[in-house]
């Protein structure tokens, strides 16, 4: 049978840390939203600190009139910095934090905190007795099958009975230790839930899920994450179920309980963790070896330049991606509960008319070419050498962090780990799991031709200088330093770097070679190579940022939006701004551009 809802908290502040500094000074978190200062809130609190396993809760810095007040929890206080006496009043005058004060919750007055310092209360868990065992493990142990809650009327402790339905009701009992008989046993291992749940139960990624953060949670007070929901579920396969059932979920965190397991579930992107041992955050597998996630839906074959390769039955979406990868003409996929249809061609429209698809397809990044799916840079050849290896959630940011390094020219990366190289990564290490790709993009410059050098014959065409260089980013950093460079041609094999002025409009064809010319922008001038808009600088805003497939996909993008003056951009993201751009924040891989003025 599933656990009854916990009781009411009891209102009971620890004697010698009834009130402490900051919440930041000692093992607090707050993962809920803020809550009314009134006796609703202060139970909603309680309540919430119970449901996720907390022995403490407190209240911080009631304002806007009653409107809101900090929630926050803790499983111990021992580091926490006693505050006697700084918590029931004004204690900073002129602060936010206004009040009220305090609350009345029957004959108990509940602190709810002031500027900068926390009340402390105890939840049910936290209480004498309840430490070490449960009602639920208590009644199982007196053969009872339910747990009844209550309050006493005088005190406004909580205390429960146990019983067999209707029959057979005992004696109503303190949750507080002043009944000996609470806790003289505890149930048995065979009764329901008195046993946590097996922690490696908790990694263990239910098919479709991968881990995201493997000690915290969604940081929900961060931009474009909130909190669909919180539960208690049998494992976290229950858990991951529960997040499917809810159109909003996109992400969910479990913990072991005392009796089951605490199951958070949020809505948007998740991008930052909030540091909590024992909690494991899932997200969907947005990425595997080579593919990436395009839509929810089946791909739909039956567009034009679309067609069927296969369609088979496998165990999870990694042997479906693994099966695609097997099949020269299969470049998507589409799986749902162990269907997996494979599929020649772009597949840019989905069928959606049955629930659970999800459709993947070639990892595509601006400014990177794909090299293989089958493993990662070899390192200890004499031409390539291993950079930096760090954590990255997707390839496209494991992009980003390559495009900042000048001498990064190729990287591989599987989920959760981006390794950049410099050289040429001649050869490839089979691992699974991995992707490599090369770098095709350099600051200031856009590939102009893969068959050949810029012909300096040509009107208009001259030879700067010729020389050797390691890397095409060092191709392009030897044409950076000369003023009168403004295009390049690069020969890997040969090491070979030409330094040209002028258009670069005919290509002298010779394999090996490619070129890249200086990037300009109809309208725009370019204003620096080393950072992008101080969009925080008086005059300036943001208008808009995403991604883009080029400089001049970025130029179009600010084009369309009337309010927008520069443009900041890297390969693969694009900054737009409203404002004269006069200074710059630097940052390696951005070049900035600002509106050409005429007349």
């Amino acid at each position: 049978q599933p656990p009854p809802p916990p009781p009411e908290a009891i209102y009971q502040s620890p004697t010698s840390k009834s009130c402490i500094t900051s919440w930041s000074d000692g093992g607090w978190t707050r993962d809920f939203d803020a809550v009314e200062a009134n006796a609703g809130g202060v139970e909603d609190c309680a309540q919430n600190c119970f449901n996720a396993g907390y022995t403490y809760f407190g209240l911080e810095c009631p304002r806007n009139n009653g409107a809101q007040v900090y929630c926050q929890c803790a499983e111990s206080i021992a580091t926490s910095i006693p505050a006697e006496g700084q918590c029931d009043h004004e204690n900073v005058q002129g602060s936010h934090c206004s009040g009220p004060f305090q609350v009345n919750l029957g004959p108990v007055t509940v602190n709810l905190g002031a500027h900068s310092t926390g009340s402390v209360y105890m939840t049910v868990k936290g209480t004498p007795g309840y430490t070490n065992g449960s009602p639920e493990a208590y009644c199982c142990a007196m053969n009872k099958e339910m747990v009844e809650y209550g309050n006493d009327p005088t005190t406004f402790a909580p205390v429960f009975r146990c019983h067999n339905g209707n029959l057979d009701q005992g004696p109503w009992l303190l949750m507080d230790g002043s009944d000996s008989n609470f806790m003289a046993q505890t149930g048995p291992a065979s009764c329901p839930g008195v046993a946590p749940p097996a922690v490696s139960t908790l990694h263990n990624p239910p098919d479709g899920w991968a881990v995201k953060y493997d000690a915290g949670r969604c940081d929900y007070n961060s931009a474009n994450t909130g909190i669909v929901d919180y539960d208690g579920v049998a494992d976290t396969a229950a858990c991951a179920a529960l997040c499917t059932s809810k159109p909003t979920c996109s992400f969910f965190a479990t913990k072991a309980r005392e009796t089951d397991v605490f199951c958070a579930q949020y809505s948007g992107t998740c991008e930052s963790v909030f540091q909590d041992d024992g909690m494991v955050t899932y997200g969907p597998i947005m990425e595997m070896a080579g593919y990436v996630f395009k839509a929810d839906g089946r791909c739909d074959w039956t567009a034009p330049g679309m067609s069927i390769v296969d369609n088979d039955s496998v165990g999870t979406i990694q042997a479906c991606a693994d099966l695609c990868d097997s099949k020269a003409s299969c470049t998507s996929f589409s799986y749902k509960d162990g269907f997996c249809g494979q599929y020649a061609g772009p597949c840019s429209t989905f069928d959606t008319s049955e629930d659970g698809f999800r459709t993947f397809g070639p990892i595509v990044l601006a400014g990177y070419e794909f090299q293989t799916n089958e493993g990662r840079c070899d390192d200890t050849t004499a031409t390539t050498a291993l950079i930096d290896s760090e954590a990255a959630n997707t390839a496209q940011a494991c992009a980003d962090r390559c495009t900042v390094r000048n001498d990064c020219t190729y990287f591989s990366y599987k989920l959760g780990t981006c390794e950049q190289y410099k050289g040429d990564c001649a050869s490839t290490v089979a691992e699974a799991g991995y992707s490599t790709f090369k770098a095709t993009e350099f600051v200031g410059y856009y590939l102009h031709s893969t068959a050949g050098r810029c012909d300096f014959s040509q009107p208009g065409m001259s030879l700067v200088d010729n020389a050797r260089a390691n890397t095409a980013l060092e191709c392009a950093d030897l044409c950076n330093t000369k003023e009168q460079c403004t295009a390049w041609s690069y020969n890997e094999g040969a090491s070979f770097c030409g330094q040209y002025n002028g258009p670069c409009t005919e290509i002298h064809e010779q394999e090996g070679l490619i070129t890249y010319g200086s990037v300009t922008v109809n309208g725009y001038n370019l204003g620096s190579v080393t950072g992008r808009c101080d969009f925080d600088a008086a005059g300036m805003s943001i208008v808009d940022q995403g991604p883009a497939a080029g400089v001049q996909a970025c130029a179009d993008l600010c084009n369309s939006k009337a309010q927008c003056s520069a443009f900041s951009y890297k390969p693969g993201f694009c900054g737009q701004y409203s404002g004269p751009c006069t200074q710059i924040f630097d940052e390696a891989g951005f070049m900035t551009f600002v509106v050409r003025m005429t007349g």
